[in-house]
């Protein structure tokens, strides 16, 4: 039986790469001559094992970035912004007009690609990555990528993705001057912990925003991995800026649902949810704007989703148990539970004492210290929101069934005049789904998450409730919970990403 034959020595591959990473080089300057070039990527995918050439220049990222701007499911504000989105996402490099041919390597692809099979992804991307490295290492030597500023600009890289081997960080530091590394690895690097902000809630006198948020910290139990502990943080507003005045953890595996003050401000009240193995408990928590020990807590078997204070201070209600809603005095002493089929996913007093609860069949208006049926007005939805004049109220709609969808129509803001539940008008924008809805305490602005239809994420949008016109959006990498401050115009936006701070964006909408 014939044997299979020998895969290519580590000098043939090397003197392959020499021959086309040199011939690529070159016709890219020749087709681009009036093009900066920042990057000669190789560029490898899980399948097949085969590296592509790429000249990223600074002309070609700017003409890419104008065109995302285009396009519905990316929102970068700005061409910089996308611009520096895109400069090191090779699928989606510039020019994205670049023929097959522009790509290919033709000495090093016959060589390898009758072994591939054989040597697998891993073993083969090693092979190509080390021999690549060391004709990238002789053409650098012999000056072809320049010398002085030009070679300062240029970094030289493999990037691999969807493979098991990451030779990004690893080429760079061996291909190129200390600088350019130094330039390189800012770009990637990650400040801080990863946190994440689900709830938030703004005193009445403005002062203070208290956020429900989950951070990162090493595990209780040596040896284990990091986990996402859930804190309750008070934090002053100074000068547009947050700055931490006391913060209470509640745990890992606990999330902060909803998170609302009472009405002279003096207490912080919390809903959170602990989930493990499947199973779910939760409670309420109530706190001193001060800070110190809890004041009072509630358990909720099941967890607690949301909540709400009524006007008068008197009373605090919540969803939780088996389809229930469940009222507290303001000391969290319970005082009633009523069920209810479906159950109530939102919950917001009414000036006059009355509560709406909101499911996703209908609105509910409930006399929360009586057992008399709940007016059901045909307003479903997921999310309430309402002005501090109790005059207008926003619904947000369901969820996709599943997340993601090919449902066409997209789903809009139901804006109703209060106390009568009249409808205003439906805000929302084609193609996305509104989500995590806010209203401005003067009822001027509505804010929300435009959740393009088919993806996850979108842009933060603010619209005006008379006119229904649109005022401003703003991309933010993820939206988890939104909140006016009592100015009318500042946006707090919790998020979640890798920071030192919180997990919390003010943003000033700009032409309020």
């Amino acid at each position: 039986m014939p044997q299979p034959p020998a895969a290519p020595s580590h000098d043939e591959l090397r003197h392959a790469f020499v021959a086309d990473l040199a011939a690529s080089w070159v016709y890219h300057r020749h087709l681009r001559a009036d093009h900066t070039p920042y990057a000669f990527a190789l560029y490898g995918v899980e399948s097949p094992t085969m590296f592509t050439a790429h000249v990223l220049t600074e002309e070609g990222l700017t003409g890419a970035a104008r065109a995302y701007l285009n396009k519905e499911h990316w929102h970068y504000g700005t061409v910089d912004e996308a611009r520096e989105a895109l400069r090191w996402s090779v699928a989606d490099a510039p020019p994205a007009s670049r023929s097959r041919a522009e790509q290919d390597l033709p000495t090093v692809r016959a060589l390898f690609q009758p072994h591939e099979e054989t040597l697998g992804e891993i073993e083969g991307y090693k092979v190509l990555a080390e021999a690549a490295i060391d004709a990238f290492r002789q053409l650098d030597a012999e000056g072809f990528f320049g010398a002085g500023t030009d070679r300062q600009r240029l970094t030289l890289v493999i990037i691999t993705e969807g493979t098991d081997a990451d030779w990004t960080i690893p080429s760079v530091r061996v291909l190129n001057p200390p600088a350019v590394v130094e330039r390189f690895e800012a770009a990637f690097k990650v400040e801080g912990v990863y946190a994440r902000c689900h709830a938030l809630a703004v005193s009445p006198g403005g002062g203070s925003l208290y956020a429900g948020t989950q951070r990162e910290e090493p595990a209780r139990e040596g040896g284990g991995e990091a986990e996402l502990v859930a804190h309750v943080v008070a934090c002053d507003l100074r000068g547009g800026r947050l700055s931490r005045r006391w913060d209470h953890p509640l745990g890992p595996r606990v999330t902060v649902n909803a998170i609302a003050c009472s009405p002279d401000g003096r207490s912080v009240y919390a809903a959170w949810t602990y989930s493990r193995k499947g199973k779910s408990r939760g409670g309420v928590t109530r706190f001193a704007r001060g800070g110190g020990p809890p004041i009072a807590q509630q358990d909720v078997p099941f967890g607690a989703t949301d909540l709400a204070v009524s006007a008068d201070g008197r009373f605090v209600a919540i969803t939780g148990g088996k389809k229930s809603i469940l009222l507290f005095d303001a000391d969290l002493r319970p005082a009633r539970e009523r069920q209810f089929d479906p159950a109530p996913y939102a919950l917001r007093f009414l000036r006059d004492g009355r509560l709406l609860a909101l499911t996703r069949k209908e609105l509910l208006v409930i006399d929360p210290t009586a057992d008399d049926k709940p007016a059901a007005h045909p307003f479903p939805g997921f999310r309430l929101s309402t002005d501090d004049a109790g005059q207008l109220l926003a619904v947000s709609p369901l969820p996709r069934v599943g997340g993601l969808s090919d449902q066409p129509a997209a789903r809009s803001v139901q804006l109703l005049r209060l106390p009568a539940l009249e409808a205003v008008r439906s805000v929302g924008l084609s193609g996305h789904d509104a989500d995590k809805v806010a209203l401005s305490p003067d009822g001027r602005l509505l804010a929300f998450e435009a959740e393009v239809i088919g993806h996850y994420r979108g842009p933060v949008v603010v619209f005006d409730t008379a006119t229904g016109r649109e005022v401003a959006r703003r991309k933010v990498e993820s939206v988890e919970s939104l909140a006016f401050l009592r100015d009318g115009r500042t946006l707090a936006v919790g998020t979640a990403c890798h920071t030192t701070g919180e997990a919390v964006e003010l943003w000033a909408v700009p032409g309020v």
